[in-house]
């Protein structure tokens, strides 16, 4: 888990428990070198209430500490560790910016 996840805006209104491919429940974005935000990834989010869903092949992991379901969605960024790893070495973390 090297690397960084950028910033998360998250439409808490889409945290319901449906998944769609082209409504992720957030948007990921790196801050560039003057501070300016660029869209790197999505993630999906469902409530850990309900059953482990998947995506594009991939199952949802578990992130215990905030009880949900996630999976993340590299595609304007690529990320060394995999299209739907949670960090991406290439991303600072939020705490470099």
């Amino acid at each position: 888990e090297t690397g960084g996840m950028g910033q998360h805006y998250v439409d808490l209104s889409r945290v319901d428990g449906v998944v769609e491919a082209s409504r992720p429940e957030a948007m990921v974005y790196e801050l560039g070198a003057e501070g300016h935000p660029h869209l790197v990834a999505v993630e999906y989010i469902v409530p850990d209430t309900l059953p482990r869903p998947t995506l594009y092949g991939q199952e949802f992991h578990h992130n215990t500490a905030l009880g949900l379901w996630v999976l993340h969605a590299w595609i304007w960024k690529a990320n060394p560790a995999g299209v739907f790893a949670d960090f991406n070495p290439d991303v600072p973390d939020c705490d470099e910016n």
